[in-house]
């Protein structure tokens, strides 16, 4: 599974983000390709799980993959809660 962590610059916020989707990840034991980028590489990235805190609509040019929004970077559990909700809808858990 390919996922992009994604934030205005790529910098900080994606990568606090992509710690933390790696360890959710890891903690399921689902193997995963997790990047951070910025929104203009985003958009010309295929990936399977898009997660942003861009708080407008984004929208990675017509790849197919889910665009999960989260709000309080600092909030583990919302990050979870929306990987879980992600995985289970997809039958990965």
């Amino acid at each position: 599974m390919n996922v992009s962590v994604v934030c205005s610059l790529g910098l900080g916020t994606s990568f606090l983000l992509r710690l933390q989707t790696e360890q959710i990840f890891k903690d399921h034991g689902i193997p995963a390709i997790i990047q951070h980028i910025d929104l203009m590489t985003a958009r010309s990235t295929v990936s399977d799980l898009y997660i942003t805190t861009i708080n407008h609509e984004f929208d990675p040019l017509g790849n197919k993959g889910t665009v999960v929004l989260i709000e309080n970077v600092l909030d583990i559990d919302e990050l979870k809660g929306k990987i879980d909700h992600f995985l289970k809808e997809n039958n990965y858990v």
